[in-house]
């Protein structure tokens, strides 16, 4: 039997006499020859003897392999013992074999439906699955077992997954397929490091520990997770949060849905709350950077620290010792967002240029007042601004953007109390 260069032959068990590997027909410029000559991890149609016919009389068993799976290997049987062909060897040195065989050293997974996680062909529990698309369209896909090389499989998928992307591969996603356990049962690893730009799709599965390393881009789609630590880009539109999401050193974390318990921003991390996210416990900020453009809060922010929280948008419900404070020297502006009871420690802590709140309070008497960015005053529910704002506390009043009406002879805006001078 003759393969040109480029050609593709598929047999999944009989015997081939001879297999002779020729040049690509006259006009083409193919390489490199598809071969398939397995069925599953056991079955594979042999070979009697393989010839190189090229000009050149220079293919290795790499030539012969090339174009398939990285874990493909030719065996070669010698006195009734199979052994692999190294790759480096020429195709006309191969001498003393009396039959060979084109096979994979492991299984090629291959799972009908991903609700019942089981190979069709070695029958093992498969553990993680990954997917990407080609330029063409077409989806890339591997599936992972607990006794994959590398830790359960998530190391070697997503080292995988990295590759592919490498490729020029999009939409690389990596699906796990079972719980991960949290050190005291349950299958798979306790914890799980992404690398590289890919998505975690993870359906009703959770995972109970997951970091997003330093230079990562990672999107959650869904899934369930326990604890998440970001030292990179994590994108989280989806999925259920079950503990704390840090935002470490060098993470850009963005929330846009999902429902979270509990969120830290520290050494220098930098997250931003929009849309539909929902975190149901306390947040923290010591050190780095919230900015909240929408979404609920329900329980307490505490803004301490180096840490600085911003507001545009968003609803804060929580009240007494579920508040929003700013204290210790954290800084912010709040231009908008619905607060039940929001606490500021001292003058310069946050500016105030818009947002609504049921209780608004500060630690001493006369500090509100000096709180409000220029141009801004409080507002009663009637719309009517409030000019005697040196006070310590205001109830359900609004932050507005005003025009100053200033006394000639004192400067006082009667509106904000502050005291300006015409330009």
């Amino acid at each position: 039997m003759e393969l040109q260069a480029g050609g593709a032959l598929e047999r999944f068990g009989g015997e081939i006499g001879e297999l002779v590997l020729s040049n690509a027909a006259s006009g083409s410029t193919s390489t490199g020859y598809n071969l398939k000559l397995w069925n599953g991890n056991t079955n594979a149609c042999t070979i009697g003897k393989i010839t190189d016919s090229t000009k050149s009389k220079s293919l290795t068993v790499q030539d012969l392999l090339k174009t398939n799976h990285a874990k493909c290997e030719l065996y070669g049987e010698k006195d009734g013992t199979w052994s692999i062909v190294d790759k480096s060897a020429k195709i006309v040195d191969l001498t003393g074999y009396t039959t060979y065989k084109v096979q994979f050293p492991e299984c090629v997974h291959q799972c009908a439906d991903d609700s019942n996680p089981v190979c069709s062909v070695c029958h093992k529990d498969l553990y993680t699955k990954i997917t990407a698309k080609a330029a063409d369209g077409t989806t890339k896909t591997a599936y992972f077992t607990e006794d994959s090389a590398l830790e359960n499989g998530y190391v070697e998928a997503i080292q995988t997954l990295n590759g592919w992307s490498a490729e020029g591969y999009t939409d690389a996603t990596l699906m796990p397929l079972c719980d991960v356990h949290n050190n005291s049962g349950g299958i798979g690893i306790a914890s799980v490091t992404l690398t590289g730009k890919l998505a975690v799709d993870g359906g009703e599965h959770l995972i109970y520990s997951t970091t997003v390393a330093a230079g990562a881009d990672v999107t959650f789609k869904t899934g369930q997770f326990y604890h998440i630590t970001v030292n990179g880009k994590a994108s989280f539109v989806g999925g259920t949060y079950l503990g704390l999401v840090t935002a470490a050193a060098g993470a850009e974390a963005v929330f846009s849905g999902g429902a979270y318990q509990y969120l830290e921003v520290e050494d220098g991390g930098a997250a931003v709350v929009k849309n539909s996210a929902a975190f149901g416990e306390d947040v923290k900020v010591t050190k780095g950077t919230l900015t909240v453009e929408g979404g609920s809060f329900g329980a307490a922010v505490d803004v301490e620290g180096d840490g600085t929280m911003n507001v545009n948008g968003g609803s804060f419900t929580g009240t007494g010792l579920d508040k929003v404070s700013y204290r210790g020297g954290a800084k912010g502006t709040i231009s908008g967002g619905s607060f039940a009871d929001l606490y500021l420690y001292s003058s310069g802590t946050a500016w105030l240029a818009g947002g609504s709140f049921t209780k608004l309070s500060t630690a001493s008497s006369g500090v509100l007042s000096s709180l409000l960015a220029d141009g801004a005053a409080y507002y009663d529910q009637r719309g009517s601004a409030i000019s005697g704002s040196g006070v310590s506390e205001l109830n359900n009043v609004t932050v507005k953007t005003h025009t100053h009406t200033v006394d000639e002879q004192t400067g006082i805006c009667s509106v904000c109390q502050s005291r300006w001078r015409p330009p």
